[in-house]
């Protein structure tokens, strides 16, 4: 296969298309100004004339990829190729070692995929998604505690994470600049800003969380003359909670007799709220907020 054909820039580029690895990784070597691989949806052979069925990659096919002394990439998406635990295990037990940004949305990884990713060799990740996949609260509490340390972006929507799971990335949620949780099994917000100062950012964590009945719970003390209680019914919020915050302080400040519910409904009136749709064509894995 000629590969130049696929690049773009400096990414490399191969969508629904059979590939075989070992030429795929002799490519790579020889193009070292290549720092983006994004392969979705691909049947991958390791071996000439043996060809895997398309959606699926071997896992002995990741384990050389990801041990293919590649040290020129920064970003690799493997998007809906169903790669399993033992994939994501071959990835975090390589020497992808400078990959900041890695895209496994729609792989079939469980927990334990997930612990080893956590707790792995990809301690440069600043970016992750994990959407569309197998997880449960085992997962997310091995995000929570691994050594991911430079994460600052995290997809882990539609999976199957419940309260526990959330409770334990709220010790995390401050690393976060975005967090996506849509479509877990979730009925809590467990996200609670203890300290607001002027020093942060005004955009410092966006929140996903697919909701079905779900409440803010208890009086949340967003600053020292704010508390918040609401209840949000089927529906996903998707907001800064520095703007928030900033927005229900103004409200209070601006109008000192204003009830705490009215400052929350203004606060509120540009936050983006809308029903749970399934997608409509495209790819399923797709998400325009960790596509960019």
């Amino acid at each position: 296969m000629d590969f130049s054909q696929f690049v773009e820039g400096n990414a490399l580029v191969i969508r629904f298309t059979a590939v075989n690895v070992n030429e795929l990784i002799k490519f790579l070597q020889d193009n070292r100004n290549i720092s983006t691989l994004i392969l979705h949806a691909n049947g991958i052979n390791g071996e000439s004339g043996e060809v895997v069925l398309a959606n699926f990659i071997n896992a002995e096919d990741i384990e050389a990829l990801a041990n293919g002394n590649l040290v020129n990439l920064t970003r690799l998406d493997l998007i809906g190729n169903k790669i399993g635990d033992k994939g994501a295990e071959a990835l975090a037990n390589g020497n992808l070692v400078n990959l900041t940004r890695l895209d496994l949305n729609g792989n079939k990884i469980g927990d334990k995929g997930v612990e080893a990713l956590a707790n792995g060799n990809l301690v440069n990740l600043t970016r992750l998604d994990l959407g569309s996949n197998e997880i449960g609260d085992k997962g997310a509490e091995a995000l929570a505690s691994g050594n991911l340390v430079n994460l600052t972006r995290l997809d882990l929507s539609r999976n199957r994470i419940t309260n526990k799971g959330l409770e334990a990335l709220d010790k995390k949620v401050s690393d976060f600049i975005s967090i996506n949780l849509l479509w877990n099994r979730v009925n809590i917000l467990p996200f609670y800003v203890h300290k607001v100062t002027a020093t942060v950012a005004p955009f410092a964590c966006l929140l996903l969380l697919g909701l079905g009945v779900a409440s803010f719970t208890g009086a949340v003390t967003l600053t020292p003359t704010v508390g918040i209680i609401a209840a949000l019914s089927v529906a996903v919020v998707a907001y800064s909670i520095g703007v928030l915050v900033s927005k229900v302080d103004k409200e209070k400040h601006r109008s000192p007799n204003m009830s705490t519910f009215d400052a929350i409904k203004n606060a509120f009136s540009d936050v983006y709220i809308t029903r749970h749709l399934e997608p409509r064509g495209g790819f399923p894995y797709e998400s325009a907020e960790f596509r960019r």
